[in-house]
C-alpha cells in the first residue's frame, strides 16, 4: 500500500534502529550495538543502461548498526533515506529513479535491510550474508557477498566491503525496462563506531 511522505519518518528511523529484531527481543537487550560510522562508511548502487552506460547512485543519508550477541554472533540492520538518493552526474536519471515507477521516494522514503545472524569469521574470511531487503513495502530475501578482510579488525581498522544484486522487478520497479537493466547492484563500505548502550 502506498504511503504518503511526511517528516515523521526521520524520527521513526532513529527509534526503529534500537527496536528489537523480529522474534528476538530478549537477545536484543543483551546485545552490544555498534553503530555505523557514517563519516567513513559509504552506501551506493549501480545500474546499467541497455547501451552499456554504467550509472552510479549514492545514498548520502542512512543509519545502520551491527548487533553483537553474547554468543559472538552478529546481525546488521540498515535504513536508507531514499529521498536523498542521487545518481552521480545525472539529474535526469536521478529524477526518474526518485519517481513513482522506481524507488518512489514520495511514497516510500525508507529502504530497509535486516540480516540473518552470522559468525564473526565472515568478516575475516568473506562470504555470503543473507537477509531481507524491503523496498516500496515489498520484502524479499537477498544475499550480500563480503570481501575478505584486509586487516585484523574489519569494521574498525578497515572497511567491511559488501555487494549484492537484486532484480528491481521483484520490488515493482518496472519502468524504463527498454532503457535500463533490471539488476540493481548495492555496494557498501562500512566502518563501525564505538558501542552504544542497548535499551
Amino acid at each position: 500500500m502506498r504511503r504518503s511522505a511526511s517528516p515523521w519518518w526521520l524520527a521513526l528511523l532513529a527509534v526503529m534502529l534500537v527496536a528489537p529484531a523480529r522474534g528476538d527481543e530478549g537477545a536484543s537487550r543483551a546485545a552490544e550495538v555498534l553503530p555505523f560510522d557514517t563519516t567513513h562508511s559509504r552506501v551506493g548502487f549501480r545500474l546499467q543502461t541497455r547501451w552499456g552506460q554504467h550509472l552510479r547512485g549514492e545514498f548520502p543519508a542512512y543509519a545502520g548498526e551491527v548487533r553483537v550477541y553474547p554468543d559472538g554472533r552478529r546481525d546488521v540492520r540498515m535504513r536508507l533515506d531514499s529521498t536523498r538518493m542521487h545518481i552521480v552526474g545525472h539529474r535526469r536519471y536521478t529524477r526518474w529513479a526518485k519517481g513513482p515507477d522506481f524507488f518512489d521516494v514520495a511514497g516510500f522514503p525508507v529502504i530497509e535491510f535486516v540480516s540473518e545472524t552470522y559468525d564473526a569469521t565472515l568478516l575475516r574470511d568473506g562470504g555470503a550474508l543473507h537477509g531481507t531487503l524491503t523496498m516500496r513495502d515489498v520484502s524479499r530475501p537477498v544475499r550480500f557477498v563480503l570481501d575478505p578482510a584486509t586487516c585484523d579488525q574489519p569494521g574498525r581498522e578497515c572497511d567491511v566491503v559488501a555487494s549484492g544484486e537484486v532484480d528491481r522487478t521483484d520490488f515493482g520497479m518496472d519502468d524504463w525496462r527498454m532503457a535500463v537493466g533490471d539488476t540493481v547492484r548495492f555496494e557498501l563500505r562500512v566502518r563501525t563506531a564505538e558501542p552504544v548502550a542497548t535499551p
